[in-house]
């Protein structure tokens, strides 16, 4: 099996890991696949290799089994080219006006989107033009509204600002947001300078892989 031949249910490999993987869709570009600890994440074609017979035999069996595949409503191209436009917008901004803090953003951007998936319009959005706080914010999509909601806020400069809407907040991680009830009382909040959150973004990376534990994004779009 080369690279052009993966297909739902292999296991493959993290080309730049190593880390093993279990295909649960595939697209022209993007695969998404399903972690040993039962995380999903979504990665470029070229960057998984096939795994080796000893790797697939020792590890088939200890993948999470799939559960019922969720579909949520297909998101418009206009709001998808918007999307990107904004956070184009918004990341050539930042790298001009804080160029040491930039780097720092674009990878706990890419690690927020391998936990929520990278759809734009969808698992994820900007705040409209013309916003006090311009900046990227996650969503989930809730079955029972048929509705895509904003939960958590992503504000960057020289210093960190993360803002989670209190109802998605896993009571748990909740010394995580000391500022309590901000953007009129919906929201908990921390603030700190760059090293400090360099320090402590697994937890935060940790606590967004609960929320969508506990609410997952539909699989299909």
């Amino acid at each position: 099996m080369n690279n052009s031949d993966l297909a739902e249910g292999d296991i493959v490999k993290n080309r730049s890991s190593g880390e093993l993987l279990k295909i649960t869709n595939v697209g022209a570009r993007h695969i998404k696949v399903v972690k040993l600890d039962g995380m999903f994440a979504e990665y470029q074609r070229e960057f998984l290799i096939p795994a080796s017979e000893e790797d697939i035999n020792n590890t088939k069996d200890k993948f999470p089994k799939p559960s019922l595949r969720l579909h949520g409503p297909a998101v418009k191209t206009a709001d998808v080219q918007e999307t990107i436009a904004m956070f184009s917008s918004y990341s050539e901004e930042l790298k001009a006006k804080y160029p040491k803090s930039h780097p720092a953003f674009l990878e706990f951007w890419a690690d927020l989107l391998s936990i929520a998936g990278n759809h734009p319009g969808g698992s994820w959005a900007m705040r409209k033009a013309g916003s006090k706080h311009n900046c990227p914010v996650l969503k989930t999509y809730n079955t029972k509204t048929g509705r895509w909601n904003q939960f958590f806020y992503v504000l960057w400069w020289n210093k960190v600002r993360l803002e989670i809407a209190k109802g998605y907040l896993p009571p748990e991680f909740e010394p995580l947001f000391p500022e309590k009830a901000t953007m009129y009382g919906t929201c908990h909040a921390v603030e700190m300078a760059l090293p400090e959150f360099q320090s402590k973004k697994q937890d935060y990376l940790n606590c967004l892989k609960e929320v969508y534990r506990r609410y997952p994004n539909p699989s299909g779009f």
